[in-house]
């Protein structure tokens, strides 16, 4: 997580945590231009120096997801990557980072886009009102499946409306 975080960080980006900390998400902002093969390159020599023996898997994660985000989006954050333990799961700090995300889009006007990794996570990026974007994204020798998504518009209001009134 820390090769993400800092590429995110040196090239206009953020992380947010829960107060706890036990749940964080990673955000680039739309790039122009966008960002060079340099920084690319040296995003991928940083996770080869940090990730001991999975950076190999990790850079072929980072390849194969930036091969298959969708060409036609418009202007997005995109959410690098979202992750939290056990507890932050089970305390509802993933679904808190989500709505700030879907909060901070709607406040800035872009979009948000990510890959949801499951069913389940699906479900809570359509909570805050997130909708499939392309086609899946297969892992390089797995058969594992990401699931592009992307907020459109004033789905995302929508959606947080929805969740408001459900919640009070």
């Amino acid at each position: 997580m820390g090769a993400w975080r800092a590429f995110a960080l040196q090239n206009g980006g953020f992380s947010i945590t829960n107060p706890g900390r036990t749940a964080a998400m990673i955000h680039l902002p739309p790039q122009e231009p966008p960002l060079s093969d340099t920084a690319h390159k040296l995003f991928h020599e940083d996770i080869r120096a940090t990730c001991g023996p999975v950076a190999e898997a990790a850079v072929t994660l980072v390849e194969a997801l930036a091969e298959g985000e969708p060409e036609d989006l418009p202007p997005h954050i995109h959410c690098r990557l979202a992750g939290a333990l056990l507890e932050g799961q089970r305390g509802g700090a993933t679904n808190a980072l989500a709505n700030w995300t879907a909060g901070y889009a709607t406040a800035t006007g872009w979009e948000v886009y990510s890959e949801a990794s499951s069913p389940r996570s699906l479900a809570r990026w359509r909570h805050v009102g997130m909708l499939p974007a392309g086609q899946p994204i297969r892992l390089p020798d797995s058969r594992i499946e990401l699931t592009p998504i992307i907020t459109h518009g004033h789905a995302t209001s929508r959606a947080r409306r929805e969740a408001h009134t459900a919640t009070n």
